[in-house]
């Protein structure tokens, strides 16, 4: 889609969910907080297209704008430029560079845009986790279309998340070729798109998963810089980048604005909450969760968001009501010698699989239930992992305590990092002579 200098423009996912849904388009603009709405339709004769648009005033409901292109499938995307071109001229707005079909990374097949759109809304609704099926709608996309440079800078940040697949989806892939194929996404993005805030925004990710923290924030922020204040991913990631290097207090302006540019998608809000309790503002976090319960998200990370406030605040009671209301075992929870024993079986099975990020879930129940030197040997069997912000949690300040903490992180390049920088972030502050403490 166009850029327009001074438009606020909300995101694919929170527009998208109104599609085929006959509601007043003064109440579509009121829940996503915008001026004006963009609305058509599309019928399809075989090669032949009608597309009609309009542009909505969402303050009295008037038609500022309206279009009807009988056109050729082929044509799509020039009809894509042809509308941004209209309603820029039609609210007197510059027509900012963008998505303009074959230009700027994108692409002239309409299968192989919908394959894009169809991963971006799978991540975006499912986080990371479900980026195994954003996979096989990204590798369709670029075997459709092997210039479409924004499907391999997405397919590049798909695959750096594959180290935190659970062992029943992971991928059957060796460490040697997942690492190729990162590569291979990403040299193809640069060789296409060097420029586009997605393809830095996927090198800023690569390099967050190779612990090469400079590198990452030049990237991710230069895709700031690029994509504007109102671009969900861009602000997104960037805020993503701050959490991972403990700079929680940095993170929320850019997750404020990932929760502005879509307003309907609950993963922000997940984000946000976890940046409320990393501040240790656990009930500000609890009342965002609350509040967007109507949000577009998985069950899952709406559940995994509510335990973490209960683990932060050694809630037992409330856990437990909570996980009986929503049908999770918790008999474990009276009998803290049990857990603990089911927890040690856990790690030593995960370290048989090689698994990642499951050994998080391990960390935070093992300091929950006191034991905070398997906490501290599972956060360091995680490996590498786009999730390194568990360890700022909350439910893990104790286990910050802990003197083998200090390892965990020189080990992750963070100390090195903070020192070349200068910002240690909200939880570690040197103490100079070479030493410094977490809490």
């Amino acid at each position: 889609l166009g850029r327009l200098n001074g438009l606020r423009v909300i995101g694919r996912t929170s527009s998208f969910s109104f599609k085929g849904k006959n509601e007043d388009v003064r109440q579509i603009a009121a829940t996503l907080g915008v001026q004006h709405v963009l609305e058509g339709s599309v019928r399809r004769d075989g090669d032949r297209l009608r597309i009609t648009a309009e542009l909505v005033d969402a303050a009295n409901g008037s038609q500022r704008w309206s279009q009807t292109y009988d056109r050729t499938l082929g044509d799509v995307f020039a009809v894509q430029k042809e509308i941004a071109d209209s309603v820029a001229t039609t609210l007197r707005l510059a027509l900012r560079p963008g998505f303009t079909g074959a230009t700027a990374g994108g692409t002239r097949n309409v299968e192989a845009y919908d394959a894009y759109l169809a991963a971006r809304a799978v991540t975006n609704n499912g986080g990371s986790v479900r980026a195994k099926d954003a996979i096989g709608l990204l590798e369709r996309a670029v075997r459709l279309d092997p210039d479409f440079a924004l499907a391999w800078a997405a397919l590049a940040q798909a695959y750096t998340f594959a180290v935190d697949f659970p062992p029943s989806s992971a991928l059957p892939l060796d460490p040697l070729e997942l690492q190729r194929r990162i590569s291979r996404a990403a040299l193809r993005a640069f060789e296409l798109a060097p420029d586009a805030p997605e393809t830095l925004l996927a090198a800023g990710m690569v390099s967050m998963q190779n612990q090469d923290w400079p590198e990452a924030e030049r990237r991710l922020h230069r895709a700031v810089e690029l994509a504007g204040p109102h671009d969900y991913d861009a602000n997104f990631h960037y805020a993503w980048f701050l959490m991972n290097v403990g700079r929680a207090s940095e993170a929320i302006p850019y997750e404020e604005r990932a929760m502005r540019a879509e307003p309907l998608l609950f993963r922000p809000v997940a984000f946000m909450a976890a940046l409320y309790g990393m501040r240790g503002k656990l009930d500000d976090a609890e009342a965002l969760l609350l509040a967007s319960a109507q949000r577009q998200g998985q069950q899952a990370m709406r559940t995994e968001a509510r335990i973490m406030i209960y683990l932060a605040r050694r809630d037992v009671d409330g856990l437990r009501r909570f996980m009986t209301e929503n049908d999770l075992p918790c008999d474990s929870l009276d009998n803290p010698p049990q857990a603990l024993e089911e927890l040690r079986q856990d790690y030593a099975n995960l370290k048989r699989k090689g698994a990642h990020w499951q050994f998080v879930p391990v960390a935070f129940f093992a300091s929950f239930y006191g034991d905070q030197g398997l906490a501290l040997d599972a956060l360091r069997a995680m490996g590498p992992t786009q999730n390194l912000n568990a360890i700022w949690r909350p439910a893990l300040r104790e286990v910050r305590r802990q003197p083998g903490f200090g390892e965990l992180v020189r080990d992750l390049g963070l100390v090195d990092y903070w020192r070349a920088t200068g910002d240690w972030g909200d939880f570690c502050r040197d103490n100079g002579s070479g030493s410094f403490e977490c809490s």
